[in-house]
C-alpha cells in the first residue's frame, strides 16, 4: 500500500513539474 501512495505522489509531482516546464 505504502509503495502506491509513493508511486502515486511521484506521479503528481511529475505531472506539476511537466505542466510547470510546458508552460
Amino acid at each position: 500500500m505504502l509503495d502506491r501512495s509513493l508511486v502515486c505522489c511521484i506521479l503528481m509531482f511529475g505531472i506539476s513539474t511537466g505542466l510547470s516546464d510546458g508552460a
